[in-house]
């Protein structure tokens, strides 16, 4: 069911993100569409022993999405949407180290929690939206 606090904290995510985060270029690498960016990402650097992956976000339709990558010679590589990923504009949140490699479901989910806890609390009290 449609709640429309939703779109709200929605709003409220992409505004942050926007203001926030720094806007990165990303190329196309290979193309899963599998919704796993953080198994895909993780998989692809464990594989070609990177020293580590990045995570971000992308706005797609008005929907805050966090998005995994691999950081290849200095590029951002999207290992997931392929070539659909020039379609959006990526921001760049933070490293994940290949120590963490395999942590990368705790690390999506801590991540959502994160940015539940960071919502006002009139939002929270609204709406159950998570990224």
């Amino acid at each position: 069911m449609f709640n429309f606090a939703d779109s709200y904290v929605r709003k409220y995510v992409i505004s942050k993100i926007i203001s926030d985060l720094p806007e990165i270029k990303v190329i196309p690498g290979e193309c899963h569409y599998n919704f796993q960016c953080h198994h895909n990402s993780a998989h692809y650097g464990l594989k070609n022993k990177h020293n580590f992956l990045t995570v971000g976000f992308y706005i797609d339709n008005n929907y805050p999405i966090i998005h995994f990558l691999n950081y290849i010679n200095n590029d951002f590589v999207d290992n997931t949407l392929g070539e659909h990923t020039v379609k959006y504009k990526h921001y760049f949140l933070k490293k994940i180290h290949k120590e963490d490699f395999h942590e990368v479901d705790n690390i999506f989910g801590e991540l959502r929690k994160e940015i539940r806890n960071k919502l006002p609390w009139h939002l929270k009290l609204f709406s159950k939206y998570n990224c």
